[in-house]
């Protein structure tokens, strides 16, 4: 994209009017600086040989201006459902799982109503699995019913990845 804008910056005609439509002709060595700066990070030297390809350079320049980045799921890494063994453990990253959807609602990027479902719902899958005879069936229901809560929120997918694992967990250790 910035490809592309770059060369509109340098030939605003050609692109106000498309920039085949013009019939002038962007010269190549304008296109190819653009190119590599934008798109090959100013490495242009690349060398093939069989089945081996080595390229040497600078990796691409990703402009990050006018990025507003207001929540980053698990930005801690202090989650991990991967490393789960037993119900103590899954207790404990459902607490922390709880308090990623609190922080995901202090960041505005989830609405504070699905945020009070949702961790109602994952407090009760908490009590549930606390008990001495856990119900499996009350647990998923909980944990789903806290999934389908975040699952149109295009911020929260890390969320709702957490909660798919989650579901998979309590078929696992329960």
């Amino acid at each position: 994209m910035t490809f592309i804008l770059e060369l509109a910056d340098r030939y605003p005609e050609e692109a106000k009017e498309g920039f085949a439509k013009t019939g002038r002709m962007i010269p190549d060595d304008q296109i190819r600086q653009v190119f590599n700066y934008y798109i090959m990070g100013g490495a242009h030297n690349i060398v093939s040989s069989g089945d081996a390809l080595s390229q040497g350079g600078d990796m691409a320049i990703f402009d990050q201006r006018n990025q507003n980045v207001k929540y980053q799921y698990n930005a801690a890494g202090d989650i991990n459902l991967d490393r789960v063994q037993n119900r103590a453990e899954f207790i404990s990253e459902l607490e922390k799982l709880k308090g990623e959807i609190s922080r995901a609602a202090a960041a505005g990027a989830i609405d504070a109503e699905i945020v009070t479902d949702a961790e109602y719902q994952i407090t009760k899958a908490i009590q549930q699995s606390q008990r001495a005879e856990p119900d499996k069936a009350a647990i998923l229901d909980h944990i789903k019913e806290a999934k389908s809560l975040v699952e149109g929120v295009n911020s929260a997918t890390g969320l709702l990845t957490a909660l798919v694992k989650a579901v998979e967990l309590v078929r696992q250790l329960f």
